[in-house]
């Protein structure tokens, strides 16, 4: 992933679940694609929605949908590419000029990058603030191993993350 820092988790979900709770704060909205991993939706919708997070999703892969549902509110925007489990693709670095130019400040990026791999796919250098992978999936052949981790451009990038992970 190009990334100086990574913490390992025990499985993808662990991984997802540190990076909200060490990044997002009630009142605060997260920004995703509708085409969203279960786990991950369920997190959203069962666990952040009434902790206080608002989850807004589009339909559209259009960069402009996605920077239309950001708001002095949004702390973060989420995406897969190649979702799960339409493998819909998303254009990474023009969804995150979208946003930003929308949010300059305060708005973290992340990809959850399961699916593509960094073989295939780098979103830190698409834009990205943030790495996830289930390394369940595909880098470690599907089901060998149950893991997840969390890749950061910095050391000081990934703090709250490894903070959240030693506190928790």
């Amino acid at each position: 992933e190009q990334g100086e820092a990574a913490c390992a988790f025990a499985s993808g979900l662990a991984g997802t679940d540190a990076v909200f709770a060490s990044l997002l704060r009630p009142g605060q909205s997260i920004v995703a694609y509708s085409d969203l991993y279960g786990g991950t939706y369920r997190l959203l919708e069962r666990v952040y929605r009434p902790w206080g997070l608002d989850a807004r999703y589009t339909d559209s892969t259009d960069p402009a949908a996605f920077a239309d549902l950001v708001d002095y509110t949004t702390g973060m925007v989420w995406l897969e590419t190649p979702t799960n489990p339409l493998l819909r693709i998303l254009d990474i670095a023009e969804i995150a000029r979208a946003v930003r130019a929308r949010k300059p400040d305060d708005l973290i990026f992340v990809v959850d990058n399961t699916f593509a791999t960094p073989a295939l796919q780098q979103p830190l250098a698409l834009g990205a603030d943030l790495v996830v992978h289930s390394m369940t999936k595909y880098l470690a052949g599907h089901s060998d191993l149950v893991g997840g981790a969390v890749i950061a451009p910095t050391e000081e990038t990934l703090a709250p993350i490894r903070f959240h992970q030693n506190a928790a």
